[in-house]
């Protein structure tokens, strides 16, 4: 699906979106796809994913962030708190930094 204005929160994010168009051959995909309600440290929190790509029934659920704010304890505690809920509901999780790990597309 590509359609519409993009909801990018950066260039990092745009030249995503535009990597996900040119190859990653998704039978489908959205930007921001859903709010996800998960607990961490005691507290509830709400994420929303940058990008949803699906491939038959593989869905795989993918956060755009720079190397800097991907890599701290914090943000890695977080992201692992996620991963594990949206596991829950059948969907895989991809933490992709500034593009490096872009190719980690099935």
């Amino acid at each position: 699906m590509v359609s519409g204005r993009s909801r990018a929160e950066s260039q990092n994010e745009l030249k995503a979106f535009q990597i996900v168009v040119a190859i990653a051959r998704a039978d489908y995909w959205q930007e921001q796809p859903f709010i996800l309600e998960y607990r961490h440290d005691g507290a509830k929190h709400r994420y929303t994913p940058d990008v949803l790509l699906v491939w038959g029934e593989k869905g795989t659920v993918v956060e755009i962030k720079e190397d800097k704010e991907a890599e701290s304890a914090e943000a890695q505690a977080k992201f692992g708190a996620i991963e594990d809920r949206l596991a829950e509901h059948g969907y895989q999780f991809r933490l992709w930094e500034s593009l490096r790990q872009a190719h980690l597309l099935p």
